[in-house]
């Protein structure tokens, strides 16, 4: 009966044994793969990283160069209204030209405002389909990624 007992727990044992040793085979399996995977995610993450700020560096200085445009416009367009505003006061004194004078340079000061508007809404639309573009791919590496740890 001992005898028994005794070959029933070593038979146990063995099955146990087994059973742990391919649970460690399979623990380090998947261990080597998560930690090439990370390896992998880490590095593709700094490189789409790196070309984020390259985007972003490159649209702060298309930023800038438009504020200092848009700037310069609106110091053309002060200047013009102040001779608008000179016409004025001249046009009951001088000659009828000077009306048409005004006519034109409100044209030309609706047509300022118009362009500079324009401006802002392509560079408005540009700053917007680079995020969509960057988060499209970022979205589509973290599947990709998700895709090959469950490979």
């Amino acid at each position: 009966m001992n005898l028994d007992i005794a070959k029933d727990i070593d038979s146990e044992e063995h099955e146990v044994h087994v059973g742990v040793k391919r649970l460690l085979r399979k623990y380090e399996k998947f261990r080597g793969g998560i930690a090439a995977l990370n390896t992998n995610f880490i590095k593709e993450l700094s490189e789409v990283q790196a070309e984020l700020e390259e985007t972003k560096e490159s649209i702060r200085i298309k930023l800038a160069a438009l504020n200092k445009e848009l700037e310069e416009m609106d110091g053309r367009l002060k200047a013009k209204q102040e001779e608008l505003n000179v016409l004025h006061s001249y046009k009951d004194k001088e000659y009828p030209v000077k009306a048409m004078m005004i006519s034109n340079l409100h044209a030309e000061l609706e047509s300022v405002k118009n362009s500079n508007q324009e401006d802002q809404e392509e560079l408005e639309h540009i700053i917007n389909t680079e995020l969509s573009k960057y988060d499209k791919e970022r979205i589509q590496l973290s599947n990709e990624i998700t895709k090959r740890v469950t490979e």
